[in-house]
């Protein structure tokens, strides 16, 4: 199988869709010999939040020495980012091996498992293939009937912010949500939960108390202490730790990486050897795209996957935080399915400028449409100024057609001047173009508008 065919077999069913159910992803790992319980895993659920989380726990464990495999959702450009063994993405080499692998197994089910269910038994068996000592899993979505939840004996599980996202599939409460995210709790085993809501947290303690062996552990922000907060990331002290840098600047960090550390401190406990310098060196050298991160300097061009309202809330915040005298020139691209327009409302008061572009995605919202609501939001916005106190709260805020996102990306580098400020938010699928855009970008090829 070569690499054209081996992405042929992953999406082939992607017509599909997202069809509930453990059954096809069950079926076809028990004809696989079930590789996940071969491996010693930690898997994360949550509504935003578990990507970072997994970075900085596989970033800190392949400090510490051990092989470390890394699973998560989605890919930016490649379907190979979401495989990784020691920060390297599979090889095609072995992607291929692995889809040759998992195709020759799936031969006569009669139901035909999803993309999904036919990628993640293709992370489990590479990861046992490549001798992995620990393997970090991140749900796609949800969490009871994800394809993920199929570890019988996880080493750890880890729940971090809990919102309202994929309301179609999860519910439209909090409190159904955390309960779908609580279903990857397994009996006897260690349950790290990132402090939140009074709704979100009664449901993973119920989850807790029901089963056998259930030891929950929850992050206290009280303990946290922020030293430096700039764009090259966060210096804060945590519980007995002092003086950590992690080099993620999103003020949504501090949750995460107050997560990971108690997510390290359980595992250190049950006997993994994870040295001090381990945990600065892998907190000090992480990296994961499209988390509020820098593309160009001059001018400066940040990229964001804040995709729902809880996304856009913790980038606004940090927005506030480290850039509060700038007005972005925002660059916006979202899916029909998100609730767009209250996200539009928290982030125009922040925008000099908003740029409605169009992922190229089936589910992407219409460029026009977008344009439209956000005209609607500014109009909004502006009535309600019009009586404020501060003169300063009531400029305009310009909205333009961008169209595609490339096209958007440009025009947004010509209205920008060369020390402002460019935000690209609202969607990951748009983030894999504004990345190899912005890497051959040369400021003196556009003219500031």
């Amino acid at each position: 199988m070569n690499y054209q065919e081996a992405m042929q077999f992953v999406r082939a069913a992607d017509a599909l869709g997202c069809t509930p159910g453990l059954s096809r992803v069950a079926e076809l790992l028990d004809r696989l010999d079930n590789p996940q319980n071969k491996l010693r895993c930690i898997h994360i659920a949550g509504t935003n939040g578990k990507g970072s989380t997994a970075v900085m726990l596989a970033a800190v464990l392949q400090a510490a020495g051990y092989r470390t495999g890394l699973y998560t959702t989605p890919h930016l450009v490649s379907y190979r980012e979401r495989i990784r063994v020691d920060s390297g993405e599979i090889s095609e080499e072995d992607f291929c091996c692995a889809a040759e692998i998992v195709a020759h197994a799936a031969e006569g089910m009669l139901e035909t498992p999803s993309e999904f269910e036919r990628f993640t038994p293709m992370a489990f068996v590479h990861f046992l293939r490549k001798k992995c000592d620990i393997v970090v899993i991140e749900t796609g979505m949800g969490g009871r009937l994800d394809a993920t939840n199929v570890i019988s004996y996880p080493e750890l599980n880890v729940i971090t912010h809990i919102a309202l996202d994929h309301m179609e599939y999860l519910g439209d409460t909090i409190v159904q949500i955390a309960g779908e995210k609580a279903g990857i709790i397994t009996p006897d085993t260690d349950v790290v939960l990132m402090k939140q809501s009074a709704e979100a947290e009664q449901v993973i303690r119920a989850r807790c108390e029901s089963l056998q062996g259930v030891r929950l552990h929850i992050t206290e922000p009280e303990q946290m202490k922020v030293r430096e907060h700039s764009l090259a990331g966060i210096r804060f002290d945590y519980r007995v730790r002092e003086n950590l840098f992690v080099s993620m600047a999103g003020s949504y960090q501090q949750s995460n990486v107050m997560t990971a550390l108690d997510a390290l401190d359980v595992l250190k406990r049950k006997g993994w050897k994870i040295p001090e310098e381990a945990v600065r060196e892998g907190l000090a050298g992480v990296h994961w795209p499209a988390r509020f991160e820098i593309l160009c300097e001059h001018p400066l061009v940040l990229l964001d996957g804040a995709h729902n309202t809880d996304g856009m809330r913790a980038l606004t915040d940090t927005l506030k935080t480290l850039l509060p005298d700038k007005k972005p020139v925002i660059v916006m691209g979202v899916l029909a399915d998100k609730e767009y327009t209250e996200m539009l409302r928290m982030l125009l008061p922040l925008a000099g400028m908003l740029i409605a572009a169009e992922p190229d995605q089936i589910r992407a919202l219409s460029a026009e449409k977008l344009a439209e609501a956000a005209e609607k939001c500014a109009a909004q916005l502006r009535a309600d100024n019009a009586v404020s106190e501060h003169a300063e709260e009531k400029a305009d805020i310009p909205v333009l057609y961008g169209g595609p996102v490339c096209e958007s990306l440009q025009l947004a580098c010509r209205k920008c001047p060369p020390d402002g400020v460019i935000c690209i938010v609202g969607s990951l699928y748009q983030a894999g173009v504004a990345r190899k855009f912005f890497a051959g970008y040369d400021a003196d090829d556009s003219a500031g508008e």
